[in-house]
């Protein structure tokens, strides 16, 4: 009997597992698909002389800034300035990426963007004591090493992106360390929301300031800066 009430446990505690694991990987895919549909949208916007980062993110922190109304547990107040630096390089991330579009072509931006991966293992393993194998290892290894083949073929290339709506070696080269950099940064941003949301916030909490400071950032970013980058001269 106690042999039977052991395999049951370990085949409800497996089917648990497994179906957090689909959850997991479907909410996943469906992040992915969403990401690649708004870096198409960036794309297309890029080619027609639409460059507005700040403008576009705008509406995802004023979405994440509606979890503030429904925070039910009430923490004690903390300090501001980690949340406006938290919501800063998430904000700059966002930015770079978008401005990356308008330099380089999509699919370069898109494959540029897992470089976040080698860096969040790097810094997990110095904030969080994360504890990866030889797998983990060797995966981060393949992304780098498609990101330099990836740079290499960009440089390679005399016009990028075709039918006389390319870009320039230099240009293209450009865009590619803007997505890199933004990679860098999501890495930065994931782990820093990783740590509070396993020491010290609830991930509501967490995406709430993210929300309110990063919506803030935006509109006084597009304020001091649309000048530079709206091209309010060009039709939409």
């Amino acid at each position: 009997k106690k042999s039977a009430w052991r395999r049951s446990c370990m085949f409800v505690c497996s089917f648990q597992e497994s179906a957090l694991f689909s959850r997991a990987a479907l909410l996943g895919q469906f992040a992915a698909i969403c990401t690649a549909a708004t870096g198409a949208a960036a794309s297309t916007l890029a080619r027609r002389g639409i460059n507005v980062p700040t403008l576009q993110n705008m509406p995802s922190y004023a979405l994440l800034s509606t979890l503030f109304l429904l925070q039910k547990d009430k923490e004690k107040p903390d300090h501001w300035y980690k949340w406006f630096f938290l919501a800063l390089i998430d904000v700059e991330a966002n930015c770079l990426a978008v401005w990356a579009y308008s330099h380089t072509s999509l699919t370069s931006a898109m494959l540029l963007d897992s470089f976040s991966i080698p860096c969040v293992i790097f810094l997990s393993k110095i904030f969080l004591r994360a504890r990866y194998n030889v797998k983990h290892l060797q995966a981060a290894g393949i992304c780098l090493v498609g990101i330099l083949l990836t740079v290499a073929s960009d440089a390679l290339s005399r016009n990028i992106g075709g039918r006389g709506q390319g870009w320039f070696v230099g240009e293209a080269l450009l865009g590619d360390f803007m997505a890199i950099s933004a990679a860098a940064l999501y890495a930065c941003s994931n782990v820093a929301q990783e740590f509070f949301f396993k020491h010290e916030h609830t991930p509501v909490y967490v995406l709430a300031r993210l929300g309110i400071y990063g919506f803030f950032i935006c509109l006084l970013q597009t304020f001091f800066f649309s000048t530079i980058y709206l091209p309010w001269s060009k039709p939409i």
